[in-house]
């Protein structure tokens, strides 16, 4: 993280009058959030609008230019505790390009586009990790790991290159 930055995550809950399905799209709270938000001085948005990237690419376009001319960076979040696990990374694959890579591309004015891709993979969400002993929960970060590279290497093999990655890490994860 770059000093000075303060990000905040936005999430999808349906019925959060501040989640991106009630914020997203309606220009009042829209213009309400990025008050607040500039407020707050926050400078980057990690949000998740499940797959209204593809479903309505105009709605996320209007939401990234107003948060762009604010000075905030917005970056698409998505995650699923299963992506550690190498069977389920054509479904990470496919989330990467529909919802970020093929958004983008489709763009032509920088402005409207996502700045980068922030996962959120929560092996200890599920529970696999809960019924698991502790070397397993050990593997399953080592997994994780291998998840962060694959999704790094899905974006640089095509037009994400140089799209940056970041992800949550709870604090206690180095304790196992």
């Amino acid at each position: 993280v770059t000093s000075g930055t303060r990000g905040v995550w936005a999430w999808r809950d349906a019925g959060d009058p501040y989640g991106t399905d009630a914020v997203v799209g309606d220009a009042a709270a829209e213009d309400a959030m990025v008050s607040d938000l500039i407020a707050w001085d926050v400078d980057r948005v990690y949000g998740s609008y499940g797959d209204r990237a593809a479903t309505e690419p105009e709605v996320i376009a209007d939401w990234n230019q107003k948060l762009h001319a604010a000075g905030i960076e917005s970056h698409v979040l998505m995650g699923d505790p299963a992506w550690i696990s190498s069977r389920e990374w054509a479904s990470m694959e496919s989330h990467i390009l529909t919802r970020l890579v093929d958004y983008n591309a489709s763009r032509a004015d920088p402005s409207e586009r996502f700045d980068g891709l922030h996962l959120d993979v929560e092996p200890h969400a599920a529970s696999f990790w809960t019924d698991g002993t502790e070397a397993d929960r050990y593997q399953y970060l080592q997994l994780l790991a291998d998840t962060y590279a694959f999704a790094d290497g899905v974006l640089e093999s095509g037009s994400g290159a140089g799209l940056p990655i970041g992800a949550d890490l709870p604090v206690w994860y180095d304790k196992l």
